[in-house]
């Protein structure tokens, strides 16, 4: 007789735990749910923002990549760590063409 009253104590625990376990992954994933229906129809609902331009087109104008790496390497020197290595052969720049 103990060993069933022992047992059914155990399983209206786990049931408990079982609910509020529940109850926080279902939160979780209407979250992700709602913000990934928000995120597929903002163009449709005006939530978009005005797309932002590059203050220049013209390749003179832009900095060499040899200062924008340096520029780099201080920041993180700065923000991260000033014992951060970088290493400038693993540097990777994307140029996009510009399309018409």
């Amino acid at each position: 007789m103990q060993d069933a009253k022992q047992q059914a104590k155990w399983i209206r625990h786990f049931r408990w735990l079982h609910r509020k376990i529940a109850i926080v992954l279902f939160s979780f994933f209407l979250l992700i749910a709602i913000s990934g229906f928000l995120l597929g129809w903002k163009k449709n609902t005006g939530l978009l923002a005005p797309t932002q331009t590059g203050s220049s087109a013209e390749l003179s104008a832009w900095l060499p990549v040899d200062s924008l790496a340096s520029i780099a390497v201080r920041l993180l020197h700065d923000l991260v760590s000033p014992a951060f290595h970088a290493d400038h052969n693993r540097l990777l720049v994307m140029v996009w063409p510009e399309t018409a």
